[in-house]
């Protein structure tokens, strides 16, 4: 009989302690540092980086890395090649050929076109995970995700958009969507030619005579609605779109799939955020949640103000304070004189003139005072907020509504910023790390001197004398690299991190081997039941069991040989991934339905490798939180 062991669901422990002959073995986890030798010297200003790819133009090479695969490939770029890059995918346009890379494959896929091909996605709006080029009547797409070109043929005059995760053609009556997470074009035939068409994060959007229609890339598929008045303005952002014309107010969500109206006459212009849209009228404002598909109204009684920020929106009034969750689609105030707040798109700050206040969380839906022995003011991040207090610094997590204290020195540093999910504390010979996921705090020890820290979104870098440590959102752990040498550059993008040396580029990636594309609320993508959830296996060749779990525990069971084990409580399911002839990269599509205990839950997977070359490990923690 296998008993269980601490921080281990019963069933992966069984499975993991059938491997027991390997207990003196050490794990053969690949690190989430890839270094790279280059011949000459590094020049920084050859780097290129975004999300999770880094680029490096050496002479007429160009070396890409994926933050998912945690390798190099090259191609060829020559010195009047046009390179376009977004956080999942790089086109390299050198004369006719044109050369994409996914970070999901690892690879380059190559077209050879018509001298005047060129690239549909304008240079200037948010690119992520699709690029278009168009050859005549051939259009051609290539997903980030997927790693192949597709071609569709259109008419000389159709209306193309495409932006982040979606892509929309109207041609004639015929009306096409592209979802980067499918890669499968989907047709919807209309009764009359389009009048518009838009795109912006998940969101596809055109307008025929009488109707609106809109394409969820979540869900891969069209809907259609009667049309607001001719008088509505649309607004689009990310996974939203609102038709507003001032007393009626149509949302449609790119994460459901479907609309939802709202009455509130005298509204003024639409406002917005990623999650957010809001009409205010001088009795109330009416708050639109893609992820929820559903509008939720705050009366008001005077002068109120209003800021948003990805999927929460802060409300200030005389003596009250609200904060809007799009998250949850409700709105929760309380009685407070504000004079500053803070909005990071997942936690929310009021404060009043002595620093003192209150911290709301977009995923409990709950207000939290601060600490009573609160010395300084609070620094909010993405998924979180430190707040310096008597003897040390506690960290607050957006997950549970809680704080987490340590000790520390008489003067720490603090690294945190709205806008990422770094929760960081240097201290005299110490540098420590909040991860959210498992309340937990992480250490490694340093030479004392003061560090060099970078960040970014989900990924930093940071830098004691010769020594690099990375530390990722979604990686879950604090990894050294021995760089050798004195380090010439250092830089995150929101995925990724590198060190240069005069030799050699060190790539770190902040995404643990088993990845989903979705990561609220640590940083953008939000994913909702009712959808199919991709799982992703990069690294090494190999095939893998996939153990979930609704539970974590701040410190794990460490398996002999073979690494260690977070998961918690009862054993869910346990999913196969094999390996892609093509990318060598493991996928699979799990099925979460829209049933009640989903909404609000967050999934924890960790996998037993199986390398077909080398030592079994288990992946580090990777979780996706459902709404």
């Amino acid at each position: 009989m296998t008993s269980r062991l601490p921080g281990c669901s019963l069933l992966l422990c069984a499975a993991l302690s059938a491997l027991s002959p390997l207990e003196s073995v050490t794990a053969q986890a690949p690190s989430g540092w890839r270094k790279l030798a280059i011949t000459g010297t590094v020049v920084p200003a050859n780097f290129l980086q975004r999300g999770k790819i880094l680029a490096y133009r050496d002479g007429t090479a160009l070396r890409v890395y994926s933050a998912l695969t945690r390798s190099f490939a090259v191609t060829t770029a020559s010195a009047a090649a046009t390179i376009r890059y977004a956080n999942d995918v790089l086109v390299v346009v050198d004369g006719t050929r044109f050369s994409a890379f996914a970070s999901y494959t690892g690879q380059f896929a190559t077209l050879n076109l018509g001298a005047n091909a060129q690239l549909v996605n304008p240079p200037s709006q948010g690119n992520d995970s699709i690029f278009l080029a168009l050859d005549g009547t051939d259009l051609w797409s290539f997903s980030g995700f997927f790693g192949t070109w597709q071609r569709i043929t259109v008419a000389a005059s159709a209306q193309i958009a495409v932006q982040r995760h979606v892509a929309v053609v109207a041609d004639g009556t015929r009306a096409l969507g592209l979802s980067a997470f499918h890669d499968t074009w989907q047709q919807l035939t209309l009764t009359s030619a389009a009048t518009m068409v838009a795109a912006d994060g998940t969101v596809g959007v055109l307008a025929s005579s009488g109707q609106v229609h809109g394409f969820s890339a979540l869900r891969n598929g069209w809907s259609s609605n009667v049309a607001p008045s001719a008088a509505a303005l649309l607004t689009t952002n990310d996974d939203l779109a609102v038709w507003s014309d001032g007393t009626v107010h149509l949302g449609f969500s790119g994460l459901r799939g479907t609309f939802a109206s709202q009455v509130l006459a005298g509204a003024q212009a639409t406002q917005s955020s990623e999650q957010v849209a809001f009409v205010q009228a001088t009795n109330g404002i009416a708050f639109y949640s893609p992820v929820t598909a559903s509008w939720t109204t705050l009366p008001l009684t005077g002068t109120a103000s209003v800021t948003t920020a990805g999927s929460l929106a802060m409300v200030v009034e005389a003596g009250r304070v609200s904060g809007f969750s799009a998250l949850r689609g409700a709105v929760v105030s309380r009685a407070f004189v504000s004079t500053r707040t803070g909005n990071s798109g997942i936690v929310g700050l009021a404060l009043d003139n002595l620093n003192r206040g209150a911290l709301f969380s977009a995923q409990t839906g709950t207000w939290t005072d601060l600490p009573s022995n609160q010395t300084g003011a609070p620094q909010i991040a993405t998924n979180g907020a430190l707040v310096p207090v008597a003897g040390g610094v506690a960290a607050y997590s957006a997950r549970d509504g809680k704080f987490h204290p340590i000790t520390t020195g008489t003067a720490p540093i603090l690294h945190a910023q709205d806008g990422s999910a770094i929760l960081a504390v240097e201290d005299t010979g110490s540098l420590r790390v909040f991860e959210p996921r498992r309340a937990a705090w992480l250490e490694v020890k340093t030479s004392g001197q003061p560090l060099q820290v970078t960040w970014w979104r989900t990924a930093m870098v940071a830098i004691d004398g010769m020594t690099a440590f990375g530390y990722g959102a979604f990686h879950g752990r604090i990894e050294a690299l021995a760089l050798g040498a004195a380090p010439i550059d250092v830089n995150c993008g929101s995925e990724s991190g590198r060190v240069a040396t005069a030799n050699t580029i060190a790539a770190f990636t902040a995404l643990p081997i088993l990845s989903t594309p979705w990561q609220t609320p640590e940083f953008r993508r939000t994913f909702a039941a009712g959808a199919d959830l991709d799982l992703h296996l990069g690294v090494v060749p190999s095939t893998a069991q996939v153990y979930m779990a609704v539970a974590v525990t701040p410190s794990g069971a460490n398996i002999p040989g073979l690494g260690e084990v977070f998961l918690d409580g009862p054993y869910v399911l346990p999913l196969v991934l094999s390996i892609d002839a093509r990318t060598a990269v493991g996928h699979t599509r799990l099925p979460i339905p829209e049933v009640p205990g989903f909404p609000g839950a967050e999934l924890f997977l960790q996998a037993l490798v199986l390398p077909v070359s080398g030592q079994p490990f288990v992946t580090e923690l990777a979780s996706v939180y459902v709404r």
